[in-house]
């Protein structure tokens, strides 16, 4: 029980590395997390949102191959890699 304590006290600090834009630390906590709970998925969530904010689109996209392996039925998540996707094709062509 007190790893799972530890471990939603560790999600609630990455949020709020994130909502303060400490990004790269939010990262580092959203990875201790990753390491005990691979499938967490709102660690997942927030992990792909970061790499979106920080444009690095092959982290984007793994994270989200990586969260739809887990959880195929979330329609967000696709719906984030369908426009995620057509943006960056349309980025290609331009």
């Amino acid at each position: 029980m007190k790893k799972e304590l530890n471990l939603k006290e560790a999600l609630t600090n990455a949020v709020n590395l994130y909502r303060d834009n400490n990004l790269n630390e939010s990262i580092e906590q959203i990875d201790e997390i990753l390491n005990h709970r691979p499938d967490d998925k709102n660690s997942l969530r927030l992990l792909i949102d970061i790499y979106i904010k920080l444009s690095l689109t092959d982290k984007a996209l793994e994270y989200i191959d990586l969260f739809m392996n887990y959880y195929p039925s979330d329609l967000d998540v696709l719906e984030k890699k369908l426009r995620f996707s057509s943006t960056l094709t349309m980025i290609k062509v331009l």
